[in-house]
């Protein structure tokens, strides 16, 4: 009974979920939806074959509770930061955002004392 509850909540989640995500029109990328749905796919596949005949089914609720646990605590950390945080609308957007961000971190000038300790750093 417990576990048709909790499937049938779920259920009833993710529906209500994906009614407002399509009903506010909220952009997806779907390039990340492809990559995340096939890495999904084979990490499924892989773990019911590989590691699920082997994984006692209390280990098994642990590492489920973890992982939410984890993914709870990140987006607690993600949303307090406040209304400061950069939002992208696809993922090509903010790997260029990264990229640019990593180019300004690694172009800074160098001296001419900076040479000298390059070529004899005595």
């Amino acid at each position: 009974v417990a576990r048709d509850f909790s499937f049938g909540i779920q259920s009833f989640g993710m529906t209500c979920a994906a009614i407002t995500i399509f009903g506010l029109q909220v952009p997806l990328d779907y390039e990340a939806l492809i990559w995340v749905t096939t890495g999904g796919l084979f990490g499924l596949v892989g773990g019911l074959l590989s590691i699920s005949p082997y994984l006692p089914p209390a280990y098994a609720k642990l590492l489920f509770v973890s992982v939410w646990m984890t993914f709870a605590v990140a987006l607690f950390k993600i949303n307090s930061r406040g209304r400061d945080r950069r939002v992208y609308n696809s993922s090509m957007e903010s790997d260029q955002a990264l990229t640019d961000s990593m180019m300004a971190m690694t172009e800074h000038g160098s001296s001419e004392e900076d040479e000298k300790e390059k070529v004899n750093p005595i």
